[in-house]
């Protein structure tokens, strides 16, 4: 979360980083009696439980990836730097935001670092970043947005590879830095050609593939000399966190890509787009999670065999020994960060459990793509409960997604201030072009699972029209796919996009809807509304005594 001053009040907020931008939630209702900002009429574009509202707290951060808050309110984000071999510019691979005069908004931005990539957390009075090959290190002096002197270099020596390149990291209470070191493969195929068997044994798997855990006060330790591995089997992991209540290190996988193009014998498209799980650990030493060997199937609730070592998409195998997921969300949505919220402002059912921030997915056709979104996992008794749901939405501001390309924005990373602060999301932009800045907005939680905003927005019209359908009024199914189908139709007549024959077929029919002209402003403006990356501050709002919470449905 993050923490930021508004109106001499000290607030903490929740930050998630999207593909340019960052977005923070903060609650309800503006409580401008305590000097806080209104919310943005549309809560910068977010889709939040009722009781949330959003707020733009900067904008222009192109590339941001992980970011942390002070306990002052200035926000530190990781930028991940250029991706076509062009040269990054020199002292720009972080960007300080600072809100100057209490209004919530960064009005002084500066830069600093040659070092870019994805990791950063701040611990004491240091400033940890990660590249694709090192872990440095800034004393930061209380009072300065930006250090004085160079960085100190922790950790170096990782392999140098393409793929799954960021190294990840979190610390635990006993001084030791977890650092993730991906599979640079997909699967450790002996080539990647259809049919083609995994080596056996994978050597990707003596440094890659893997969390290794280092001291995390010492400077100039390599991997091999000083770094011991923690867990192996992993094949790619940027959201790892530290979880205070239970003292331990989890971390959300990406799961390994095309099941059915590399295997359609045992595998169809739509196994290709729902296969595997990505999956929410518990790391713990010496545990090793089966990459490249297995694969979760989430419809099977279970671990099976990858079929580059024999598996049929059933059989277990050497499976049955290997380390379970705590959740299995859906294929392809791509964990980029997580946050175990332990502040006060929130309620109580957020405060047992995981904030996992979900980039969005570029592979899940033939279906929509998937994710784009901040989903909370909870927790009962102590024990994952193994489901999830939606808490803010709407970063991608296109349905229905065929393509990752029409997202107009993707969230990849979040931060906690202290208790009594704002939830903060940060979000990156897909897209160019011109956008309002420095706005800002506060929210309040809800007891329901978010909703896109045209499913809001459908059944506030058809509750306007008379009689609701029970279909329609109690079962988020099918409002949701009937949301689908309309705003196909809005985006058909509004945006004039050529549509798939499926789509076309589906959409013939659908009967005239009645409700188009309330769902189409709102889509409108969304598919209109250019934005550019932006911060956002959210937090909850005071609820009155005997106040229950809004029903949708």
């Amino acid at each position: 979360m993050t923490v930021c001053k508004l109106g001499g009040v000290l607030c903490a907020s929740l930050v998630l980083a999207v593909i340019g931008f960052i977005l923070v939630p903060a609650p309800a209702e503006a409580q401008t009696s305590r000097g806080l900002p209104a919310c943005d009429p549309d809560n910068g574009g977010l889709i939040l439980p009722a009781g949330f509202c959003a707020l733009v707290v900067a904008d222009g951060l192109e590339g941001a990836r992980h970011l942390d808050v002070t306990a002052d309110g200035d926000i530190y984000v990781h930028l991940r730097g250029s991706r076509g071999g062009d040269p990054n510019p020199p002292g720009g691979g972080v960007v300080a935001l600072r809100d100057a005069d209490g209004d919530g908004r960064a009005e002084v931005v500066q830069r600093f670092s040659d070092h870019y990539g994805t990791g950063l957390q701040l611990r004491g009075d240091y400033l940890y970043l990660s590249t694709t090959t090192e872990v440095y290190r800034y004393r930061m002096t209380p009072g300065e947005l930006v250090p004085r002197g160079e960085p100190e270099l922790i950790v170096s020596g990782f392999p140098e590879q393409r793929g799954h390149a960021a190294k990840a990291f979190a610390f635990d209470e006993s001084d030791n830095l977890y650092v993730n070191v991906g599979a640079p493969s997909n699967v450790c195929m002996e080539n990647r050609r259809p049919g083609s068997p995994g080596q056996e044994p994978c050597l990707q798997r003596v440094r890659q593939a893997s969390v290794w855990r280092f001291d995390a006060n010492r400077a100039g330790q390599t991997q091999e000399t000083d770094g011991h591995q923690f867990v192996t089997g992993t094949r790619n992991i940027v959201a790892i966190g530290w979880d205070p209540a239970t003292q331990a290190i989890y971390a959300a996988q990406h799961g390994r890509d095309a099941v059915n193009t590399l295997w359609p014998d045992h595998y169809n498209e739509d196994a290709n787009a729902e296969l595997p799980s990505e999956e929410l650990f518990r790391l713990t030493a010496g545990t090793d999670f089966g990459w490249p060997y297995c694969y979760h199937d989430r419809f099977q609730g279970k671990m099976v065999l990858a079929p580059e070592y024999g598996g049929d998409g059933r059989e277990v195998g050497r499976c049955a020994d290997v380390g379970q997921p705590l959740v299995a969300f859906p294929a392809h949505w791509a964990p980029n960060d997580l946050l175990f919220y332990d502040g006060q402002q929130y309620p109580a059912r957020f405060r047992d459990g995981v904030f996992v921030v979900f980039h969005g997915s570029w592979n899940r056709a033939p279906l929509e793509q998937g994710g784009y979104q901040v989903a909370f996992a909870p927790r009962a008794d102590g024990e994952f409960t193994g489901r999830y749901e939606t808490f803010a939405a709407g970063f991608a501001l296109t349905s229905p997604l065929l393509s990752p390309q029409d997202a107009v924005q993707r969230p990849v990373g979040i931060a906690q201030g202290p208790d009594g602060s704002l939830d903060r999301v940060l979000r990156r932009q897909q897209g160019g072009g011109a956008g309002e800045a420095g706005r800002e907005g506060l929210v309040a939680p809800r007891d329901l699972a978010v909703r896109p905003r045209c499913e809001r927005d459908l059944i506030a019209a058809l509750l306007e029209r008379g009689p609701v359908p029970g279909a329609v009024k109690h079962h988020e199914d099918a409002v949701s796919k009937a949301c689908r189908i309309l705003l196909a139709v809005v985006e058909q007549q509004i945006v004039r996009r050529p549509m798939r024959r499926k789509r076309d077929e589906r959409l013939s029919h659908v009967r005239a809807p009645a409700y188009l002209a309330s769902v189409a402003p709102v889509f409108r403006r969304q598919h209109h509304l250019a934005l550019e990356p932006v911060v956002v501050a959210v937090r909850p709002a005071e609820v009155g005594a005997g106040a229950q919470p809004e029903q949708l449905l």
